[in-house]
């Protein structure tokens, strides 16, 4: 094997492969829970923005956490310049292109801290998620869908917790919680999906009410951009997807 061989080995190694955003590379470090942390690159003016696709939010629910504000991680993300977004992402702005390696490692240990600050200071709920009861109870009750459904948004791919194909339209469920970053990103998400006339997407937002405390604001927040129903009326066959 030369080097040639060993730098493309090293590559396939890392799973570097285009996505919506620009391209995606797995990186060396891991969540508590396991998982390996994938950041995106992205390319722009010459200089890179990088971030790491939500991963530190998907351990918070992998765990079951909630967080009441994200204030807190904020802020400490912004001690070492790291900016949270909105939905949930953390972005490293303002890369120079022969740093690549190093902005890959410092997103990926911001993705990792940010993750176990937030397991410290949020509530854990017993049982399941709500995304993986959501999914496991719409595939029982309609098997012709998928669970983690994707979907051509008017600007981007979106992948939302289970699908259903019907003769006037698509169906798409999305599992939100109070936490701001949630609410946010299902916001975003949905009303992507529905400015696309093409696909006819019908976004539901599915909150869990028996668990979670949903002030008035953050429900009025949900109905921007879809309907909003309950897990127990979903779960329980009140209200139904499709007849």
């Amino acid at each position: 094997m030369d080097w040639q061989e060993i730098r493309q080995a090293l590559c396939d190694a890392r799973g570097f492969k285009p996505v919506h955003d620009g391209h995606s590379v797995r990186t060396d470090t891991m969540m508590p829970s396991g998982a390996v942390i994938r950041v995106h690159i992205q390319l722009r003016d010459g200089r890179l923005s990088i971030h790491d696709n939500g991963a530190a939010f998907d351990e918070l629910a992998r765990h079951g956490g909630e967080l009441k504000s994200s204030g807190g991680v904020k802020r400490m993300l912004a001690e070492t310049d790291f900016q949270l977004m909105p939905t949930g992402e953390i972005f490293r702005h303002d890369i120079d292109p022969a740093q690549v390696g190093v902005g890959v490692a410092l997103v990926a240990d911001a993705s990792l801290r940010a993750a176990t600050f937030m397991l410290a200071h949020a509530k854990v709920k017993t049982g399941l998620p709500l995304d993986v009861r959501l999914k496991n109870s719409m595939l029982t009750r309609y098997p012709a869908g998928r669970a983690d459904f994707k979907v051509d948004g008017k600007a981007r791919l979106q992948k939302f917790d289970f699908g259903l194909q019907t003769e006037n339209e698509i169906i798409v469920l999305d599992a939100v919680s109070p936490d701001l970053s949630s609410v946010n990103a299902a916001i975003v998400k949905s009303l992507d999906a529905k400015q696309a006339p093409e696909i006819h997407a019908r976004p539901i937002l599915v909150y869990d009410d028996d668990q979670d405390h949903w002030p008035a604001d953050a429900m009025n927040l949900l109905a921007m951009a879809g309907e909003r129903v309950s897990f127990r009326s979903l779960d329980e066959g009140q209200f139904r997807l499709a007849a």
